[in-house]
């Protein structure tokens, strides 16, 4: 059998799609630090900012352009104030979204993808197509 390494994902003899395999010298022991938090797989890293139930709708919203407020509430459906409020400082404080504050009154506040923001959408795009050939999703009559 072919060995491959995944760059230190940390599982005690993990196998791998078609019949790949590592041995477990090769991943024990590798750390990975973010956030001054510790990981044992930049795949870890990558959930822990892109993850939970709102983040990638978010992201996938603000690809198109900037947004306020209202308009994320409006577009991730059923998100609270507060954990959209949450998920949105997370995000700024990974370097994903940055916000920007205007002096006006009403204050007039926009967020809007950062560079590394945008670097993630193929995976988004990837992740659309997936669901669409994987869940034979089908567009329901109101959307055509």
């Amino acid at each position: 059998m072919k060995k491959v390494s995944l760059g230190g994902c940390d599982r005690a003899n993990p196998v791998l799609p078609f019949g790949f395999w590592l041995p477990r010298k090769l991943v024990e022991g590798r750390m990975y630090t973010w956030n001054d938090k510790p990981y044992r797989c930049p795949v870890e890293v990558a959930f822990a900012a892109v993850g939970g139930k709102w983040k990638c709708l978010i992201l996938w919203h603000l690809h198109l352009d900037k947004m306020r407020f209202k308009e994320l509430e409006r577009v991730v459906p059923g998100v609270s104030q507060k954990m959209l409020t949450q998920q949105l400082k997370e995000m700024e404080r990974d370097g994903l979204i940055v916000k920007t504050v205007f002096p006006e009154v009403p204050p007039k506040v926009e967020y809007e993808l950062t560079e590394r923001g945008h670097s993630i959408f193929p995976i988004l795009e990837q992740m659309h197509g997936w669901a669409i050939a994987q869940f034979d999703l089908k567009k329901s009559a109101e959307d055509e």
